[in-house]
């Protein structure tokens, strides 16, 4: 009995383990999935940007009496300078074609508020009867797109380095309103409004940064080219304009406005990158998570630049006659405009960099820019002598306004973030210095100034202002980094005058060239970091 019973304990000892064991082996085993490597360098992206642009659009405002024995009644040369914010959305898709190099091509919309509005032909408030008393010309954007291509270099750190082109469209409108007094049929005024649809070109570059899984941050200058402008207006002229004494045989005034349309856009964006699986060595793995945090964001550093500004300086040109007694008419012209003055600069920096935290770096830099900006605007009717026609005594023919600047500093403050694969993020600011040029030139028929009166006034001045600006900078090799950046610079108002005696005893003219200064710099950069 007692034998039967620890056999029996045996055997249910048996079966249990067994039991246990075929549980063991029935159980699901769960594994977690293998990360796929995404490549943010390969398939589809979106995401939006936002910036600024500023055009340069060189403007002939003609205004032509057919059948007068001289045509030409007058003419404004200046540069449209349409400036302000832009918004907007892009998408695109990249190619991975090698281990350092991405094809790709992008589309993007842009929202734009840019408007200027010019007064020329003297833009006066009266004159003798019948007189064409001003042009206003506005011109203004408001959206505009381009579809382009891009080809880029990845950085050991996984940033892209690319140029850009292809295809720009936009919308531009124009309005113009001429002034006369018993000068138009119509009445005081006549005007027209025009838009058109322009198609052109683009061509810029960027750099493009991963920040976070799937994202990644964009600077980008574009410069974009809508190809030229042409409107007219037909205004009859009054019975008065008309008659022998005055324009006759001419029955209309024909103006026409002639528009070059540049514009430079400065933004910066975000993306977000759908991607497709890769295993290249500059997949997001390798290009994000496992890139070491450069170490050259400390000690001091020096290097290169180059790239290109344009300012956006508006400008009036008064010639007032005094004493006001003395005259009937004490003001010859206030012509407004905006002057753009615009080239490409070289220089050099130096700073010191802090590494206050991990991610962020505190920096102080000061540079030194070589420029050759210049811009030239001929106003207050701006008239030519034509071949076989005699010109009328004493009169006035046109003020020109040449503004150029040659050299500029900056002194400035740098605070940045450091993405995760090394690259730095900045903002910028402080005081700024440059030098200005000016040059009036009067130009009229004898007699209308004294002899040895002086007819044209030079000026020069080294001003001091402020900046502030925004830009990234990326390591490359060893001790080396590359960096895009865009400047604002402030070098404040600017009043230049001369007096010029005229034929008329006790009567002089004053005339005045005041503007103000503000330039727009985007500019490339390489460093070499003594840390």
């Amino acid at each position: 009995m007692k034998s039967l019973l620890i056999r029996s304990i045996g055997l249910l000892s048996i079966m249990s383990g067994g039991t246990a064991m075929a549980a063991d082996m029935s159980a699901p085993v769960y594994k977690a999935p293998t990360p796929v490597a995404v490549d943010i360098w390969n398939g589809f992206y979106g995401g939006f940007n936002a910036g600024i642009g500023v055009s340069r659009n060189p403007t002939n405002d003609t205004t032509a009496l057919p059948g007068f024995v001289a045509p030409q009644f007058g003419t404004g040369l200046f540069s449209h300078a349409p400036a302000g914010g832009i918004f907007g959305l892009q998408a695109g898709w990249n190619w991975h074609v090698a281990p350092a190099w991405v094809l790709g091509v992008e589309t993007d919309w842009q929202w734009q508020n840019s408007s200027e509005t010019v007064c020329t032909y003297a833009c006066l408030p009266a004159s003798f009867p019948p007189a064409l008393l001003s042009i206003t010309d506005q011109e203004s954007m408001k959206w505009f797109g381009t579809a382009r291509g891009r080809i880029g270099w990845l950085t050991p750190g996984g940033s892209l380095l690319y140029a850009t082109g292809g295809v720009a469209w936009g919308r531009v409108d124009e309005n113009l309103t001429l002034t006369g007094d018993t000068f138009f049929a119509a009445g005081p005024s006549v005007g027209a409004s025009f838009s058109q649809d322009k198609v052109g070109w683009t061509i810029g570059g960027g750099i493009e940064t991963p920040i976070a899984p799937r994202w990644t941050l964009k600077a980008e200058y574009l410069y974009v080219n809508l190809g030229t402008l042409n409107n007219t207006i037909s205004s009859p002229l009054s019975a008065l304009a008309q008659s022998p004494l005055n324009f006759a045989p001419a029955t209309t005034a024909v103006t026409t406005s002639t528009v070059s349309l540049h514009e430079s856009i400065f933004r910066v964006g975000v993306n977000y990158h759908f991607g497709a699986p890769g295993d290249s060595a500059m997949a997001y793995a390798s290009a994000y998570d496992a890139a070491p945090r450069t170490n050259a964001w400390s000690g001091l550093y020096t290097g290169l630049n180059a790239g290109g500004a344009i300012a956006h300086n508006p400008t009036f040109n008064p010639f007032i006659f005094s004493p006001a007694s003395a005259v009937a008419f004490p003001v010859g012209g206030v012509d407004t405009y905006t002057h753009a003055p615009w080239g490409g600069l070289v220089g050099a920096q130096i700073g010191w960099n802090g590494r206050i935290a991990p991610s962020w770096v505190l920096g102080a830099e000061v540079d030194w820019q070589w420029t050759h900006q210049t811009d030239s605007a001929c106003v207050s009717q701006c008239l030519v002598l034509q071949p076989g026609v005699t010109p009328i005594a004493g009169l006035p023919l046109a003020v020109i306004d040449n503004q150029a600047i040659t050299w500029l500093g900056t002194a400035r403050a740098r605070f940045g973030w450091v993405a995760p694969n090394g690259a730095l993020w900045y903002a910028t600011g402080g005081a700024a210095w440059g030098h200005v040029e000016d040059m009036v030139t009067l130009v009229a028929v004898p007699p209308f100034f004294a002899p040895g009166a002086p007819m044209q006034g030079i000026f020069s001045h080294d001003r001091f202002g402020w900046t502030v600006g925004a830009g990234t900078e990326i390591p490359v090799w060893d001790r080396w980094s590359v960096k895009a950046e865009y400047l604002y610079v402030d070098l404040g108002q600017i009043n230049d005058s001369f007096t010029s005696a005229t034929v008329t005893p006790g009567v002089v003219q004053t005339t005045s060239s005041i503007f103000s200064v503000h330039d727009h710099i985007f500019r490339l950069g390489a460093n070499y970091h003594f840390n």
